[in-house]
């Protein structure tokens, strides 16, 4: 009897373990299913392998490094959002987004604000020409990240804002304000500290407030549209639409005969003529009137206009002088100061003349040169300089300067110089009379062509004659 107790006994301690075994299998089933699913979330490795050993530290350690994953990722969409939220900020101020695309993403980026009103403000940097130079654009980009990030700080304590570059040297603002006044009130105070403490200048254009977000575009323009003629409006910090009507209805100054005359100038290479013109016309147009911005647009196309007309009046020439020289209507309306303006308008005429000048020269020395061919093939007529003139139709006056100039004789010399040329060379291979030789070199008269020889030769053609025989019979 007790070793049949004993037999059941072992019986249901066994049957007991087994049941327990089972059930705790069970139970750490979904302990073990979490192990399995954490293993590629686990970064390591060592601890992924001693699991078994403290399943539930691993466990937590698994799940702090997901919630440090999830934190990195959350920083990495907020980080990417803002340059598309910049992305879309550009596209709205340029118009190019439907009304349905501007909803959504308005509501995509909190910013519905600008759905009741709002004003753009271009700011642009100004600097010294030379301090430009030695700025290297690395430095000019820490520069402007330090700049962008301190307005935006200041003025968020006062107003909604977005800020974001536009090019090289302007940024946009986009306030939720629609008091003009008083964003110049404050943006004067901010630009004002802004040059104290980063030692920068700046200047700000502020557009038409926008009552709609569709309205938005207006005012970029209208803002740009101020910054266009930036330098009529002398050292002021803040520029409004408001400004425009101090302007008078003044036309700009440049005669038709003005224009006649320095064309003129400029193509016959007179430097002097040509500055002093310029001077006038540019001292009239730009310090003595008070030109609207769409006035001095017309006057800077006019300029324009007549460089393009000297080039294609001057003879032909190279391709690329032309595409060098043909300075265009945008570039100086760019200028950020008047001196700036004048200085570009200086020297692209100056350049002109030095181009004509070089062009003249070219073509004095292809004319000089036809001139002693003319010459060298009409010797022998009675040819004057009133011919040369006639036959290269240019005037008298100015074949004999060329003359000089390319060959270092007066016409008048030059051609008996080489009338007793040919005949020295005539009587050292003929036998011929004076008289002849006289005719045949285009003389008039015996007694002319003997004292022109005796001139340039120091003795008669006879006696010139009589010291080539000699020679021959030696």
């Amino acid at each position: 009897l007790r070793v049949k107790t004993l037999l059941i006994g072992i019986i249901l301690l066994l049957i007991g373990m087994l049941l327990a075994l089972l059930i705790s299998k069970k139970m750490y089933r979904p302990v073990g299913n979490i192990l399995t699913s954490f293993e590629k979330y686990s970064l390591d490795k060592q601890e992924s392998n001693n699991k078994s050993q403290d399943e539930f530290a691993y466990i937590q350690q698994t799940v702090n490094q997901i919630n440090e994953t999830n934190i990195k990722l959350q920083e990495a969409i907020v980080k990417n959002q803002e340059p598309l939220k910049i992305k879309f900020l550009r596209d709205l101020i340029h118009g190019i987004l439907s009304k349905q695309q501007i909803i959504e993403k308005i509501s995509g980026y909190d910013l519905y604000y600008l759905q009741e009103h709002s004003v753009i403000v271009v700011l642009q940097y100004v600097m010294d020409q030379e301090i430009e130079k030695n700025l290297s654009s690395e430095a000019f980009l820490t520069i402007k990240k330090q700049v962008s990030l301190w307005i935006k700080q200041k003025l968020r304590e006062k107003t909604k804002i977005e800020i974001f570059e536009l090019d090289y040297k302007r940024c946009v603002l986009l306030l939720d304000e629609n008091d003009i006044l008083k964003v110049k009130s404050e943006l004067n105070d901010l630009l004002l500290e802004l040059e104290e403490k980063f030692e920068v200048n700046m200047i700000a254009a502020i557009g038409k407030p926008a009552d709609s977000i569709e309205k938005i575009k207006e005012s970029f323009d209208s803002a740009l549209n101020l910054l266009e003629y930036q330098f009529i409006w002398g050292n002021r910090l803040i520029i409004i639409d408001e400004d425009l009507r101090e302007f008078k209805n003044e036309m700009y100054y440049y005669p038709l005969d003005t224009e006649r005359v320095l064309i003129d100038h400029v193509l016959k290479g007179r430097t002097e003529e040509v500055n002093y013109i310029l001077d006038r016309i540019l001292e009239e147009n730009l310090m003595s009137r008070n030109l609207a911005p769409d006035v001095l647009s017309e006057f800077i196309f006019a300029i324009v206009s007549t460089s393009h007309r000297i080039m294609h009046q001057m003879a032909p020439i190279d391709k690329q002088i032309v595409e060098k020289r043909q300075i265009h209507y945008i570039e100086l309306k760019m200028s950020e100061s008047k001196e700036e303006l004048k200085q570009k308008i200086i020297e692209l005429f100056g350049d002109l003349v030095a181009d004509c000048v070089q062009e003249m020269e070219k073509r004095e020395d292809g004319i000089i040169n036809e001139m002693i061919s003319f010459i060298h093939e009409n010797y022998d007529t009675d040819l004057s300089l009133t011919d040369i003139a006639e036959h290269f139709n240019l005037s008298s006056g100015y074949v004999g300067i060329l003359f000089k100039k390319g060959t270092g004789e007066n016409f008048k010399d030059y051609l008996n110089i080489y009338k007793v040329k040919r005949a020295k060379e005539i009587l050292e291979n003929e036998d011929i009379k004076i008289k002849d030789l006289a005719q045949r070199v285009g003389c008039n008269t015996t007694n002319t062509f003997i004292r022109m020889f005796k001139k340039y030769e120091g003795i008669s053609p006879g006696q010139y004659s009589e010291q080539v025989k000699q020679i021959r019979e030696k």
